[in-house]
């Protein structure tokens, strides 16, 4: 700091004539604040020589950790200043720098949002605090991109209109079936349907919640929805390596479940340790969830069902394994036999996607987040006591994010 205070008497006279009071700080109070980067102004009247020898002093900084990063300089006319990424202890030294005008801290910037007229309920209530379906579904141009979403189930029919523009391909194929004659070729099909209605809801264009995102079949179910723990094992192994080497952000599905299985918990939860987000169904049997893998997994983000009265849906599993609750009961989604093909259906394996989705928005929205973070935001961000029929043990918590 002793260096800061010998080169600060060196500034021109210019410099040290400024109105020398503490520059403002305006932090970010939303999501949208970035932690640890901040755009500092200066006087418009600042020198260039003022302004070269302060971004000198601010480089040389140092709190014993860590020295300020300089993003980018400005200089348009009388606008002056720079982006810089510093602690909050230096920061404050340079708010007592004559020369600065103000700071404010950086934050993300969105697509304006877009309005989807006649989406789904489910789509719909994940985008609305209160019980209107005639509201439109809101989301952001951008939503999935640059996200995958693993799908661990009884395939996809990639061919499908809902994923044009190559949005969804084969993963895996842990059954090996023989794919239907209109998916010949296409490793990783899907003969039942389940697994392409689950990516519609996912990524799909019209049914899709973050409909940027790209589908990837982990095929571990035959067409009769059937499968064994093993091959299921190996899914989610595939798909933990998979994330690692595609250096991208990743979210799967299961909505698939049995009796309880430690094996299968502890392969979740190290696939979320090796940084896959998991949303996973809580299961149809109206007992507690924490009765099933893997919805009883302690990583995975287990999803419960409603209705489209906010009721839980009859069939839902509660209890303290339960994450949160999503839209689960009659809803429409891609589905095989042509390429235009859709299908209504329930279950908790239609709500875990519309997590899924949102957990894929999330991450394109903050690149940076881990498993954790996204739980926590899916939690923090949900909305409260809106449920009803809900055992005193079962968390009201309903899906929720929109373009904020």
């Amino acid at each position: 700091m002793l260096s800061y205070l010998f080169l600060t008497l060196a500034l021109s006279a210019q410099a040290i004539s400024q109105v020398n009071s503490r520059a403002v700080l305006r932090e970010g109070k939303d999501v949208n604040a970035i932690e640890g980067e901040y755009i500092v102004v200066l006087h418009g009247n600042t020198s260039t020589e003022t302004k070269e020898k302060h971004l000198n002093i601010v480089s040389q900084m140092s709190d014993g950790d860590e020295t300020p990063t300089i993003l980018h300089v400005y200089h348009i006319g009388s606008f002056k200043g720079y982006a810089v990424k510093t602690s909050k202890m230096l920061l404050e030294t340079v708010q007592e720098m004559p020369e600065v005008k103000y700071i404010e801290q950086n934050q993300r910037v969105h697509l304006d949002c877009i309005n989807q007229d006649g989406a789904t309920w489910g789509l719909v209530r994940t985008s609305e605090r209160k019980l209107d379906l005639n509201q439109p579904y809101q989301y952001l141009e951008d939503d999935g991109s640059d996200v995958d979403a693993y799908i661990i189930d009884t395939g996809i029919f990639v061919g499908h209109d809902e994923f044009n523009n190559n949005r969804a391909r084969p993963g895996a194929d842990f059954v090996g079936e023989t794919c239907p004659s209109y998916q010949a070729g296409t490793e990783g099909c899907d003969g039942n349907g389940h697994g392409t209605h689950v990516a519609g809801t996912i990524v799909g264009n019209t049914y899709g919640i973050a409909k940027q995102g790209t589908a990837i079949a982990v095929k571990v179910l035959n067409s009769y929805g059937s499968g064994s723990w093993n091959d299921i094992i190996a899914g989610i192994d595939w798909v933990a390596s998979a994330h690692q080497k595609s250096n991208k952000k990743s979210v799967a599905n299961m909505s698939l479940g049995g009796a309880t299985m430690e094996s299968v918990n502890d392969a979740v939860d190290s696939a979320v340790t090796a940084g896959v987000v998991f949303c996973v169904s809580a299961g149809n049997d109206n007992y507690e969830a924490c009765r099933k893998s893997p919805a009883s997994a302690e990583k995975a983000i287990t999803v419960g069902s409603t209705t489209d009265k906010d009721e839980r849906s009859s069939f839902s599993n509660y209890g303290e394994c339960v994450t949160i609750f999503a839209p689960g009961s009659l809803v429409t989604s891609a589905w095989i036999g042509s390429e235009s093909a859709t299908n209504t259906i329930s279950g908790t394996s239609m709500a875990a996607p519309h997590a899924a989705g949102v957990a894929a928005k999330y991450l394109s929205r903050h690149p940076t987040a881990s498993p954790d973070d996204v739980r926590n935001a899916l939690v923090n961000s949900a909305t409260e006591n809106e449920i009803e029929g809900l055992p005193s043990d079962t968390v009201n918590k309903l899906l929720f994010m929109n373009c904020d």
